[in-house]
């Protein structure tokens, strides 16, 4: 222990280390006369012993100039025989523990300092923990928000894909317009991964694994980061042509990634140079003995380094890093949610994340993915829309724009198609016409009514009908939420008409 002791009395201090050094505690003490002194010494210390009556302040000011100057340090204040209230007083006003001079002896010394600096850290981790509880209800709120905004923004989605797509159905190749539509159809598709990405802030989503090339996820989040980074950040990318494939969940590791270069762009608010590198390693046992606590297993690894110019991190900032909650941000410009993050996406993946960093001189982070020896998995074709017999279709959604896309969809595949706005309004069409439908799109989030109440419904109707549930939540929030039952049919939104029209003929012909 380091002990700082505060007392301008040469007997009183003497006394003090002579009762430290007869039960032989490992304690390094340093003696100092004034607040002033002590405010101005090395912050090295575990424990101050703060005597109360001293030539630049006394009584609980002598205590209050302590805690200003040592807000981190235990302190336990020192009371003559007269003093012994304002001893307890001190307690109350942020001191660890007080002894009373004349009735110290050595173990209660050294017993009231080992408490004083286990109280204190016991203090301090009861704030954390409560910080960190306020800033887990403060993302809980942000990830509901984050819901209910991604639903919303995902029935805007569905119009701007669907419309588009229609467009160019009815396009020319040769159009000049053409060219603007798709830009609008691909933007709207980017849009949509950018709520799922929101979404996954705020929960844990399930992996979709799959082999997947390196390079092509960085060099399609270096076409996103164009427009973030900004004028003064000089992005330089390093692709091995031999980068290598993973398995992983591209979506997630788009998602590290570009936590990966915001953070850096933070770091350098006076701008610099961002390098994003990829490469092919061979880790072996050495290099797990010098990397402790990684678990890593020898083998050929992938790496994505990320480095840049910023200001760096320090030892003490470097080995939190990767605690969640923790920031060095100012309040409000960080939840200190992305390393950590980052760090749980790749440890799900098989891999590891280290952190070299230096005050001044910037930070590289290194992420290592097992190298998969399969082919890279292409993305599957846009589904080509198989045409509808005639079947009626009975549309359930209460937005009336989305509702309209979808009847155009299905109409222009072949398909018959009557609307509902509400649950009830779509009983009463089946009362009516239950010999016509053939099948049911149905939005799970209705007034009045929901899909799912209208599915128990259906069950008093003589004849069974399919129901193709659709949403803008993600499909497991949907199941989790109790929305909709594990395996029922379902299409997210916002969908394509492709993808529309070959869920229904897959829901028919299932049901032939």
């Amino acid at each position: 222990m380091s002990v700082l002791l505060v007392e301008d009395d040469a007997g009183d201090a003497f006394l003090v280390r002579e009762l430290l050094a007869e039960v032989q505690a490992s304690v390094d003490l340093a003696v100092v006369s004034t607040i002033a002194e002590a405010s101005a010494a090395p912050d090295v210390f575990d424990c101050v012993l703060l005597d109360l009556d001293l030539p630049d302040a006394s009584g609980l000011l002598a205590l209050q100039a302590m805690l200003s100057a040592r807000p981190n340090v235990a302190v336990c204040v020192l009371t003559g025989m007269a003093e012994e209230q304002l001893g307890a007083d001190a307690l109350a006003h942020g001191a660890q523990d007080y002894l009373v001079k004349g009735t110290v002896d050595a173990n209660s010394l050294s017993q009231a300092i080992r408490y004083a600096i286990e109280r204190k850290q016991a203090q301090a981790a009861q704030s954390t923990l409560e910080l960190q509880l306020r800033q887990a209800h403060k993302m809980e709120a942000i990830g509901r928000l984050a819901g209910g905004v991604a639903h919303d923004f995902n029935n805007l989605l569905t119009i701007i894909v669907g419309r588009s797509a229609i467009l160019l159905t009815n396009l020319p190749p040769a159009d000049p317009m053409r060219r603007h539509v798709e830009m609008i159809r691909t933007t709207s598709e980017r849009a949509s991964a950018l709520t799922r990405q929101l979404l996954a802030f705020s929960r844990q989503q399930v992996q979709e694994l799959r082999v997947i090339d390196l390079n092509a996820v960085v060099s399609n989040v270096v076409r996103m980061l164009g427009g973030v980074l900004g004028a003064d950040i000089d992005l330089v990318v390093r692709l091995d042509p031999d980068g290598g494939r993973v398995r992983a969940d591209p979506g997630q590791l788009e998602q590290v990634i570009v936590n990966l270069a915001l953070n850096a762009r933070q770091a350098m608010s006076a701008g610099g140079r961002l390098q994003l590198q990829t490469g092919l390693v061979m880790l072996d046992g050495r290099y797990a003995q010098r990397h402790p606590g990684t678990e890593i297993v020898p083998g050929p690894y992938v790496v994505l380094s990320v480095s840049d110019t910023g200001t760096g991190m320090d030892s003490t900032t470097l080995v939190r890093a990767f605690e969640p909650f923790f920031t060095t941000k100012p309040v409000g410009q960080g939840t200190g949610l992305g390393l950590s993050m980052a760090y749980g996406i790749i440890k799900q993946s098989g891999g590891y994340i280290w952190l070299y960093s230096e005050p001044r001189h910037g930070t590289t982070v290194k992420v290592y993915l097992p190298r998969a020896t399969e082919a890279a998995e292409r993305p599957a074709p846009p589904p080509q829309a198989p045409r509808g017999r005639g079947e009626t279709i009975l549309v359930v959604e209460d937005e009336e724009s989305v509702r309209t896309l979808a009847r155009r969809v299905l109409e222009d595949v072949g398909y018959q198609v009557l609307e509902a706005n509400t649950g009830r309004q779509a009983l009463e069409v089946l009362q009516t016409k239950d010999s016509r439908v053939n099948l049911i799109l149905c939005d799970v989030v209705l007034p009045e009514m929901g899909g799912t109440e209208l599915g128990r419904r259906l069950s008093s109707i003589a004849r069974k009908i399919p129901i193709l549930y659709m949403s803008g939540y993600p499909g497991p929030e949907v199941v989790e939420r109790g929305l909709i039952a594990r395996h029922a049919p379902f299409i997210e939104k916002p969908f394509t008409p492709e993808s529309l029209g070959s869920a229904v003929r897959r829901l028919l012909d299932s049901h032939d």
